[in-house]
């Protein structure tokens, strides 16, 4: 099972894809909000993951970045070194929130430039599609995580 998101069925349509979704388990609308804090803690109060920062669910690394998170958080609770785990999760989640933005309005830009960016991103899924029509979203992360 895969799982995609878009903002309509159009969009499964200009991909090719809307043959292939055999059903839909759930719809629903949302805004993004793109923030950071600026600590993420102080003595025994501490904030990790979602409670540290909020963004848009395009790119498909919220949870991976939780994940992460949690794994550094539990490393400075061995190490008691929560300075450590400050700086870097901070710089994390701010580079993710910096590329998430503007992955998010690319993807929700409709003018012109908006529209010929995902007409590009439509064409290169297509070509990644016919390369590999078993496993595309795997083909396109490995293009773009992979090189």
């Amino acid at each position: 099972m895969v799982r995609f998101a878009a903002t309509n069925i159009e969009t499964f349509h200009a991909l090719g894809m809307a043959d292939k979704i055999k059903r839909t388990t759930r719809k629903s609308q949302f805004d993004a909000y793109f923030a950071q804090v600026n600590t993420s803690g102080s003595g025994n109060v501490w904030l990790a993951s979602d409670a540290a920062h909020v963004h848009s669910p395009i790119g498909g690394c919220g949870m991976n970045m939780g994940i992460a998170d949690g794994l550094r958080f539990a490393q400075a609770i061995i190490e008691d070194d929560f300075k450590t785990y400050q700086s870097t999760s901070h710089k994390i989640a701010q580079s993710w929130l910096a590329k998430n933005k503007l992955f998010t309005e690319i993807m929700s830009d409709n003018g012109i430039k908006g529209n010929i960016r995902r007409l590009a991103i439509r064409q290169i899924f297509n070509l990644l599609n016919q390369i590999d029509q078993e496993q595309p979203a795997r083909c396109i992360f490995n293009t773009i995580v992979i090189g």
